[in-house]
Order: C-alpha cells, then structure tokens, then sequence
C-alpha cells in the first residue's frame, strides 16, 4: 500500500480473535486504514476475485490437518481463480515436514519461506502445491539453526554444476 498498490485483505476469522505477530500487523493495517474484510462463512466469499496477485497467509508452517468448511471454499476459489498465487512461508494447508495435504490446499505460483527450506516444499506432492521456492533470511541466528540438529541439506542447481566437470558432447 505505501508502494501506491491497492491492497484488500480478507481475514478468514473475526478481527477481535487474532492473536500474536498476526495481531501485530492487524493493528498495523488497521491503523494505516486498508480494508481487512472478515469472511465468516460462505456467504461472506466474494463471488469473483479481481487481483493481480493473491498473497496466501491463511495458516501459519505449524498447520497441521485438513482445510474444511468456507475456508475449503475460500482455498477452492483461490485455485480456481486463475490469479498468480504467492505463499508467504508454505501453502495453506501443506504439512511442512511430510510434504502431504488432507483433501485441499492452496496451489501457489511462488513461496517465500522463512529461514529454512521446508522438506514438504520439495518433495511431491508438496513441490507441485509451492511453485518457486524463495528463502529468506528473517535473522534467525545461527546457534538457534544449530541447535535444532538438522540432518538434512538442500543441493541446489547451481551446486551441482559446480561438482560435476562440463564435458564434451561425444564423452
């Protein structure tokens, strides 16, 4: 919005129930007096979407279980709508670390994640639902990573080409 872009945000729950970060920047739209339009059931759905871009945050990387109800409804016109779709840390409704989904969940152009790839991310059926995967860095120091002890690494493209020697076409 301080970009000049026109911003509406759809919240799947009442304001007065957000908690947390996500409360943090409730207040923050609120205050700059963007629109942040409550979707309480499946009436409240607007019957088209007109957007350029479609920021998924419904759930947060903890989510766990399936997608039911209007929000079931609100995933299925997202999928549906044919407007490029950017997940902000993984798709709603995607499980992190199994890389599953129960029933539905929002099918992402793009995902920008947090810190860390997620194994879910890039293993299918997950890699089908994340699109691009970004990572970013949100300042996580290292000795927190560290302590987690993960056993797993991410080769990228480019780290492979730098393993395997270019070789002439007839070797």
């Amino acid at each position: 919005a301080q970009w000049g872009v026109d911003v509406k945000f759809f919240l799947t729950a009442r304001k007065d129930d957000i908690k947390g970060d996500a409360k943090t920047n409730l207040k923050k739209a609120l205050d700059l007096k963007l629109p942040v339009i409550e979707v309480l059931s499946e009436k409240d759905i607007p019957p088209t979407i007109e957007a350029h871009l479609i920021v998924d945050a419904l759930f947060g990387t903890g989510f766990d279980g399936e997608i039911t109800g209007y929000v079931k409804d609100v995933v299925n016109r997202i999928n549906s709508s044919g407007i490029p779709v950017l997940s902000v840390d993984i798709p709603s409704g995607l499980h992190a670390d199994t890389r599953e989904y129960s029933g539905i969940c929002i099918k992402a152009n793009r995902t920008v994640t947090m810190a860390l790839p997620k194994v879910g991310q890039f293993l299918f059926p997950g890699k089908e639902m994340s699109g691009k995967v970004s990572v970013v860095d949100i300042g996580v120091p290292s000795p927190v990573i560290e302590e987690e002890q993960i056993k797993m690494n991410l080769i990228t493209e480019e780290e492979v080409r730098r393993m395997i020697p270019l070789r002439p076409p007839d070797a």
